[in-house]
């Protein structure tokens, strides 16, 4: 995770070009998140640059880096932090313009990077050469395990059943019925308790749940003497049945998700809440599986020509996102 920070971190900086005052002014108290893998912001104060990097799990590290104009769209970067990290000197293209203006440029790797605007939210987005979604961080003034446990509240809501009729359902504002019984419940912090998995909590008990194209399973987990990390239950808690009468992602048409809360899902619900964008708009579908589930939905009207199915720019987007993290 963190060669994969330092990636994103020297990709960005390699757009200063001869416009650099401009383009840090335009960064400061800046905060970007994708939800999992961190939340920063760069701090410019003359020649230095203090990059505060929040992760979901919690962790919080500052990096302070001395920033050198050697002139002809050379400079020098050194950290001046503890870890006395030293970077080789970087050529600047002095033809890029800075993302912050919403104008894209190409990193050193051949991504593509642009600051769009979609559905109001103002997005980092790194693309593919083809165009094709890799990753793409929010603005906003929010820890990154915030973000990313609203999304993941919003992926789990819904009404469930057991296979014994036993009720269960989650809301968005916190409240549920679990077991049958009115209560509430509060997402954790992901992977505080180990590898990345998604974690609730419910009447101070820790549970981690699997979300699953049929709908949930909830296992109880517990944390031996002596360690920091869960360990969970072989013996599913329950296992439930998600209800058809209403879409299960709705959100995913008007708010737009961080892909982070996407890599804690497994790749058949992924394709499944991808194809629900779609269904949404009644769009008929050849692949057989698919056209079973989503006509035994109740909500499910299918349209008379698929050239009539038109997504909004959230609705795109989301695609996108979700079908890179199904690769």
């Amino acid at each position: 995770m963190k060669k994969l920070f330092f990636t994103l971190f020297f990709s960005i900086l390699s757009v200063v070009s001869t416009h650099a005052q401009e383009w840090m002014d335009a960064w400061t108290d800046q905060h970007w998140t994708n939800g999992w893998q961190m939340m920063s912001s760069l701090h410019i104060n003359k020649s230095q640059v203090v990059l505060n990097c929040t992760y979901a799990i919690g962790e919080e590290y500052y990096y302070l880096f001395e920033v050198k104009d050697l002139g002809n769209g050379n400079y020098d970067m050194k950290s001046i932090s503890p870890s006395q990290i030293t970077t080789p000197k970087q050529k600047i293209n002095p033809e890029v313009r800075n993302v912050i203006d919403r104008e894209e440029y190409t990193d050193p790797e051949g991504m593509i990077w642009k600051r769009r605007k979609i559905g109001g939210q103002d997005v980092l987005v790194r693309y593919y050469p083809n165009n094709t979604v890799n990753t793409a961080f929010l603005s906003t003034g929010r820890e990154a395990s915030e973000v990313m446990n609203d999304d993941l509240m919003e992926i789990i809501c819904g009404k469930y059943t057991t296979a014994k009729g036993v009720k269960f359902e989650f809301k968005n504002d916190g409240t549920c019925i679990f077991n049958g019984k009115v209560t509430s419940y509060s997402m954790a912090n992901q992977g505080e308790y180990g590898s990345p998995s998604l974690h609730i909590r419910v009447n101070d008990e820790l549970y981690e749940v699997e979300p699953t194209p049929e709908g949930m399973t909830i296992y109880p987990t517990s944390i031996p003497a002596g360690s920091t990390e869960t360990v969970t239950g072989n013996k599913p808690y329950a296992q439930l049945i998600a209800s058809k009468d209403a879409p299960r992602w709705e959100f995913l048409s008007w708010r737009i998700c961080c892909d982070g809360a996407f890599g804690l899902l497994n790749k058949k619900l992924l394709q499944l809440m991808r194809n629900e964008i779609f269904a949404t708009k009644g769009y008929k579908f050849s692949d057989a599986k698919l056209r079973s589930y989503f006509g035994s939905c109740k909500w499910y009207k299918p349209a008379k020509d698929n050239n009539a199915v038109k997504l909004n720019d959230i609705e795109l987007f989301h695609v996108s996102l979700l079908k890179e993290h199904e690769m």
